[in-house]
């Protein structure tokens, strides 16, 4: 209460359907913000690489105007590169955002990131399903991953390499049986290898927001 942390559980109305209909959903949620977000029925996920080249935030940008037209919250990790991108172009277009964390709510990770927790707590939502003294271990944030996927009705890649984080949170998503979305790039890159397996492997090539909206 003195922290501002509100505590749901699974058995609440205010939980996700979704995330309720995974494998593996947290049993206890832990939110800072504004947890009416909760009640918004369309959620898209964007992620990405820690080291975007700068086609991410262009890319970004334009999806997100038009998702946001269409009342989409856009959810992410709050890590550094594409994430963090995700969710200040969410926030600079008047759209929400929910960023999901992979430590207790007392923590801010990565601390560079202090800004824009602040913002997301203030005038979005913040979930974790740790207790709020819980610091950020590297194990804590594969199992993060699962509730970005779970959260969303689809899933969108920015950047990828092959193997990466960006790639987890995309196996969770196909998983969940969740539309999985990726932006192609050249074939030489690097940063675009994951993108281009994911499409390959039945991912949605996408190159405007029109390709997303259409899935649904």
């Amino acid at each position: 209460y003195k922290k501002n942390i509100k505590i749901i559980t699974i058995y609440d109305d205010v939980y996700p359907d979704l995330l309720r209909e995974i494998c593996d959903p947290p049993f206890v949620l832990y939110l800072k913000g504004n947890q009416n977000i909760l009640n918004k029925q369309f959620m898209l996920s964007i992620i990405g690489a820690r080291k975007p080249t700068a086609f991410a935030k262009i890319i970004c940008d334009s999806l997100i105007l038009g998702l946001i037209r269409e009342n989409c919250v856009i959810v992410s990790g709050m890590a550094s590169g594409c994430d963090s991108i995700a969710h200040n172009s969410a926030i600079f277009h008047n759209g929400t955002t929910i960023a999901v964390v992979g430590c207790g709510l007392d923590y801010i990770y990565p601390k560079e990131n202090r800004n824009l927790f602040n913002e997301i707590s203030l005038n979005h939502l913040v979930i974790s399903e740790y207790p709020y003294h819980i610091r950020p271990e590297k194990r804590y944030f594969p199992r993060r991953n699962r509730i970005i996927a779970g959260l969303s009705k689809g899933l969108i890649v920015l950047e990828a390499k092959e193997k990466s984080g960006t790639m987890i949170t995309a196996n969770f998503a196909i998983q969940y049986n969740r539309e999985v979305f990726a932006v192609p790039g050249p074939i030489i890159m690097e940063e675009y290898k994951g993108n281009h397996r994911l499409i390959q492997d039945g991912a949605k090539l996408i190159t405007c927001t029109n390709d997303i909206l259409e899935e649904f």
